[in-house]
């Protein structure tokens, strides 16, 4: 067992001995019950999670049945780091938004008003023309 686990699990271990002292168990394993995570090296020498429960039975024994849980618990902390990323990305993908918003606040605040001359009409429609390349189209989010 990790060390670190073995010094977590010696306060449930002392839990189970004062319910047995204090006849708080029942004949037959019924009392206290916990859930607990540790881990174990196995075969390749490789940490393993594990998670199991442990009830005391009858006056000497601790029936402890463990199932392996690394999968779960790997699987679980790459989607967090997954989650984390994507709100990085929308919250990147926002700023972005904004900024081109703006933009197209300020140029549309420009180009208010009939042109005084077919000139200053045409300017107008390539400074329109360029915006709207600039702005569109998006990249979506999953885009590299």
């Amino acid at each position: 067992m990790h060390p670190e686990d073995s010094e977590r699990l010696t306060p449930v271990l002392e839990k189970y001995l004062n319910a047995k002292s204090r006849n708080l168990l029942v004949r037959g394993g019924r009392g206290p019950t916990e859930r607990i995570l540790y881990r174990l090296k196995d075969v390749s020498g490789k940490w393993r999670l594990l998670e199991g429960t442990a009830d005391l039975v009858e006056d000497k024994h601790i029936l402890m049945v463990s199932r392996d849980v690394s999968v779960r618990a790997k699987t679980e902390l790459d989607l967090e780091r997954a989650r984390k990323e994507l709100e990085r990305q929308v919250e990147e993908r926002t700023r972005e938004l904004k900024i081109k918003s703006e933009t197209l606040e300020e140029t549309n605040t420009a180009l208010k008003g009939a042109p005084t001359n077919e000139g200053e009409g045409q300017e107008r429609t390539r400074a329109v023309r360029a915006v709207q390349r600039e702005a569109t189209p998006l990249n979506p989010i999953w885009s590299n």
